[in-house]
């Protein structure tokens, strides 16, 4: 979005949303409304952090996503408001305008903190994790999956190709869809990390017929730029419920390299009774991070 100055100390980028626009977001349907995917808020807090710390990796922390972002064809102000720096990382909060005259909507919050030049760890060694899978889902078995929860995903957001299970992991082969290959100014294209982050979908029972929602992360590394062919790796970080599940999630590229990292990876089942069509304000609730020991540097 575009950078608007302010006599305080916050930075505020704005720009315009609409069902179509940009194109690849008619391609995220939930529950019968396009909606702006989480991913899309994470791309709005990267670039902001790129702009605010440009020499070392994109971190964000505590992300949470605490409600939609509906689209319409009638244009739709979104805001991305930056706080002033302070203990390495800055507050940052997506907001939109509804309705002229009416006040704006919290979306998602977060910090975006200034990372540092860490070492890699050692090569995911994907093949051996193929060979040693219990079972493997094609990319049309998962999208029917998908749809069975009320989550219609169009070309843009199909980028799950194949996927291997191993009790409470699982191996994603993603694949970026090419009519999203000249998408190049992204840091992490919205509908591919989304896709990366199906993977943990393959963890959700059969039998239920709700969407499951994001709730927050709470923290996303980028170690670099990610290339067009990816690995997406899912572990269960905590209870696996009925009504919630947590993940780790760790994107390689086709030489097991690291290229990002998401830890707790917070979901919830969306039921039926709690999506009234005109107050999808209410399809989120909070969700509070309890403290760790964690270098926000590292």
């Amino acid at each position: 979005g575009e950078r608007i100055p302010l006599a305080l100390s916050e930075t505020v980028y704005g720009t315009s949303l609409q069902a179509d626009r940009p194109q690849y977001l008619a391609d995220h349907v939930v529950a019968g409304r396009v909606l702006v995917p989480a991913t899309g808020f994470i791309e709005m807090f990267l670039a902001a952090g790129r702009d605010t710390f440009p020499h070392t990796p994109a971190v964000l922390e505590d992300l949470v996503f605490s409600a939609p972002l509906p689209l319409s064809e009638a244009p739709r102000s979104v805001q991305v408001v930056l706080g002033s720096r302070e203990q390495g990382g800055c507050k940052v909060r997506v907001l939109s305008e509804g309705a002229p005259g009416k006040e704006w909507s919290l979306h998602a919050t977060g910090r975006v903190v200034e990372g540092a030049h860490a070492v890699r760890p050692p090569h995911f060694d994907l093949h051996a994790f193929m060979s040693d899978a219990e079972d493997e889902l094609g990319a049309a078995a998962h999208y029917d999956r998908c749809a069975a929860r009320a989550i219609a995903f169009g070309d843009a957001f199909r980028g799950v190709c194949q996927v291997w299970r191993r009790g409470c992991e699982a191996l994603a082969r993603i694949e970026t869809p090419s009519s999203l290959a000249t998408h190049v100014r992204y840091e992490f294209h919205p509908a591919v990390l989304d896709a990366c982050l199906q993977t943990a979908s393959t963890f959700l029972s059969q039998e239920g017929s709700e969407p499951f929602i994001p709730l927050g992360i709470a923290r996303l590394t980028i170690h670099a730029r990610p290339p067009a062919a990816l690995y997406s790796y899912a572990r269960l970080s905590g209870e696996r419920t009925s009504d919630a599940i947590t993940t780790d999630i760790f994107i390689y590229n086709d030489q097991g390299e690291l290229i990002a990292s998401v830890e707790a990876f917070a979901c919830r089942r969306l039921s039926e009774d709690q999506r009234p069509p005109d107050e999808m304000d209410t399809w989120f609730h909070e969700i509070v991070w309890s403290a760790s020991q964690r270098d926000a540097t590292a």
